[in-house]
């Protein structure tokens, strides 16, 4: 069955990379999603594009965005643990990833100061074990935006670890972009660990772009009614009138990916 869908897979990313932007495109990821929790960043963006991601650490991930668009694309990476940002940098510099722009802020529904709570982890590698992973991992500073509406505290079964609390400057994400001399997008890719509902409802100029694709990570139950975030979220993008697919349901936690996109 794994090598079944690593075939599909690679024949639809081919498809999807021989095909003009728009409706059969987006068809065929929807299709995809419908049998995975999330789509291959290769399906969702190609050479020449803007992709900005919203929440990453991981030093592959922006890689990966790199490659993807190109030298004639652009990545911008917007996180708001300063720490985080230093090492991501730090290794694009390294790594002579010279479309990567880097904003160091939380991004919110209005511009203001937030609470951050922070965990400072380290992520293995996949298929290293013992010294070997710790040596290959990569530091990095978990963290959840406290005043989120889908907040779990630390002391509850599925966050059991230490948190620190900073105060951080939030804004727009519509803000921060006209900020940084960026004024179009073509795919918005969003793991924040519950506040992606907060994030979108600061997007009024960015939703309203002919032809933007979005990917949105809702995996925690919200604090009002204790509903999984991904209903709202896919209600709001449905209201901003935007055409939305869910992903498969996550088998450990209460969550889906919701792929989105402008006609």
């Amino acid at each position: 069955m794994k090598i079944v869908k690593l075939i599909v897979e690679h024949l639809l990313n081919d498809l999807v990379a021989t095909l003009p932007e728009g409706f059969a495109v987006n068809s065929i990821r929807k299709f995809y999603l419908h049998f995975c929790s999330a789509l291959p960043f290769a399906m969702l963006a190609r050479a020449g594009e803007t992709v900005i991601h919203i929440g990453c650490w991981k030093i592959e991930t922006v890689s990966a965005w790199s490659r993807l668009v190109g030298p004639r694309g652009k990545v911008i990476i917007i996180e708001p643990v300063e720490e985080n940002i230093n090492l991501l940098s730090f290794e694009a510099s390294r790594r002579s990833l010279d479309n990567v722009i880097f904003i160091n802020s939380g991004v919110w529904s209005s511009r203001c100061t937030l609470p951050l709570m922070m965990h400072k982890g380290t992520w293995y590698k996949d298929g290293d074990s013992g010294e070997k992973a710790l040596n290959a991992g990569q530091a990095f500073m978990h963290s959840m935006v406290k005043s989120a509406s889908t907040y779990i505290d630390e002391e509850t079964p599925e966050h059991n670890v230490s948190y620190e609390e900073k105060m951080i400057r939030a804004d727009t994400l519509d803000n921060l972009l006209q900020e940084a001399g960026v004024s179009k997008a073509d795919h918005i890719h969003i793991t924040t660990t519950g506040s992606e509902f907060e994030i979108l409802s600061g997007m009024e100029c960015l939703l309203t772009q002919k032809g933007l694709r979005v990917m949105v990570s809702a995996t925690f139950l919200r604090k009002s009614d204790g509903r999984p975030s991904f209903e709202a979220v896919e209600k709001l993008l449905r209201e901003r009138g935007l055409v939305t697919c869910l992903g498969k349901r996550m088998a450990v936690r209460h969550g889906r990916y919701i792929f989105a996109y402008t006609r």
